[in-house]
């Protein structure tokens, strides 16, 4: 299910949907902390534009919502568990992941 599928069901790109896209070549501990530095960026656009949280009656969104897929499993795992991990995770659903890897040490 890529970021076509989700748009079909009304999300809309880089705005309630970011792609990240994640290079097999790069360390798996080094994409995690991208990440975690990206979810930021993120929710501040989607809650900006109003696509979640209650902007005008409430507190704003403070956690996203992942699809990963093959190696998005073990990024995501190792920010979940890391250290740098900022609570701001909701949700994850894996596709395709090997969740049983070992884990990755920094």
């Amino acid at each position: 299910m890529g970021p076509i599928s989700l748009q079909k069901h009304g999300y809309e790109l880089n705005q309630s949907l970011f792609p990240f896209p994640v290079d097999w070549r790069d360390s798996i501990v080094v994409v995690a902390d991208r990440l975690a530095s990206s979810i930021p960026g993120f929710l501040e656009t989607a809650n900006q534009l109003g696509y979640v949280g209650e902007p005008s009656s409430g507190p704003p969104a403070t956690k996203v919502d992942l699809v990963v897929h093959s190696m998005g499993g073990l990024v995501t795992r190792t920010y979940v568990e890391g250290d740098n991990y900022q609570d701001n995770v909701g949700k994850v659903v894996f596709i395709a992941c090997d969740a049983s890897a070992a884990v990755v040490s920094a």
